[in-house]
């Protein structure tokens, strides 16, 4: 018989029920801006989560306005990605001096930044590189990924993702 002083299996304890959770008046991003000195109220980020999001609108679209891009412009990213990082890095180098020669065909209306490591520049085992073009209307940027492509420089595969007009840059 199974003595109730020494139970011989262990059972996780149950979360308490939702009404007994901790009160947190302030969402987790939020918490850290009941602090003086970090809260700027006039940082765009403050003003969207403080639900302000038409005076966040307006300063992000006239600082994109004044920099060139979307929506006052026409963006390409490429990422690249491979296993073997200088595998990734020659390859990168050498598809950014084909879009660089395209690109001046154009007469100097791409911008192009890159070759560089993506923002999270490692996802499942693969290193990830990025070109991003710029351009004030989407022709010129069409004619160059066209051009390039011809050239079988830019192959279709699952290591290179061409986005235009990227909604992030992660």
């Amino acid at each position: 018989m199974a003595d109730p002083a020494h139970p011989t299996t262990s059972a996780a304890p149950a979360p308490p029920p939702p009404d007994v959770l901790p009160y947190t008046p302030f969402p987790r991003p939020l918490r850290r801006l009941r602090r003086g000195p970090i809260f700027m109220p006039e940082l765009p980020s403050v003003l969207l989560a403080s639900s302000e999001v038409v005076g966040f609108a307006k300063t992000e679209l006239a600082s994109r306005k004044q920099v060139g891009l979307p929506p006052f412009a026409r963006m390409v990213r490429i990422v690249l990605r491979d296993q073997e990082a200088d595998k990734l890095h020659k390859y990168s180098e050498e598809l950014a001096a084909q879009l660089e020669e395209a690109a001046v065909k154009e007469g100097g209306v791409i911008r192009m930044k890159g070759p560089m490591p993506c923002a999270i520049s490692r996802i499942a085992g693969y290193f990830r590189n990025q070109i991003v073009m710029l351009a004030p209307t989407a022709a010129p940027l069409q004619r160059v990924l066209a051009g390039v492509r011809e050239k079988g420089h830019l192959a279709k595969n699952e290591r290179i993702a061409v986005d235009v007009d990227p909604v992030s840059l992660l």
